[in-house]
């Protein structure tokens, strides 16, 4: 099958993160994509847009350059529907999680515990706006909100591509004219120990 692929014209790069490569989409760029930690990283950190595709329908959107409009793809399909803080976390405990080794596992676990939390809801996550998340830990936390989640891409205040500030005016320009404001959840430490302990469940030898 890879074979038939390239036969075909594709680029043989077998790889479950093409956004390392120099052909990453950029920001409003129309791609379609199966890998779940993939979709989130191009549709959250590149400001591309994708769903995620099954298998064989994504070679159906590449032989016809075209995708379905719906989803991520449009504007409607990647409003943030929930607020996830965890400003309380970051205050309380920031120093601790995020300022020796454990800096990349707290990422990980995050994203695991978003996931868990939003389900099919897109979320913008609060309170990391001064943590100054890189790259790579972005790609950790895709990877795990992937693993929990059915969302395709999520929102970060002072990180991914769509301005905070904006959001929230949105959502309080909502709240203003009658409307409900984003459901907010406030993550607690106690809620990422029990995700770290939901994922450190294996005996020890």
């Amino acid at each position: 099958l890879a074979d038939a692929y390239v036969t075909l014209g594709a680029s043989p790069s077998f790889t479950c993160a093409p956004y390392l490569l120099q052909s990453a989409p950029t920001q409003h760029e129309d791609v379609a994509w199966g890998e779940s930690n993939a979709v989130i990283f191009a549709n959250s950190v590149l400001g591309a847009r994708t769903q995620k595709y099954a298998d064989y329908l994504d070679i159906c959107a590449a032989l016809t350059g075209k995708a379905p409009a719906a989803g991520a793809h449009l504007e409607s399909g990647r409003s943030p529907s929930m607020r996830l803080d965890v400003s309380e976390v970051v205050r309380d405990h920031g120093e601790a999680l995020l300022g020796g080794q454990d800096r990349d596992s707290f990422f990980s676990v995050l994203g695991y515990l978003c996931g868990h939390r939003c389900g099919t809801r897109v979320p913008l996550i609060d309170g990391l706006e001064a943590v100054g998340v890189t790259r790579d830990q972005l790609k950790s936390f895709s990877a795990a909100l992937g693993t929990s989640s059915a969302v395709p891409l999520f929102h970060m205040t002072g990180v991914t591509p769509k301005r905070p500030e904006v959001t929230q005016k949105e959502s309080d320009t909502a709240a203003q004219n009658g409307a409900h404001a984003l459901p907010t959840v406030c993550l607690t430490v106690e809620d990422l120990s029990g995700a770290w302990l939901a994922l450190d469940v294996g005996a020890v030898p």
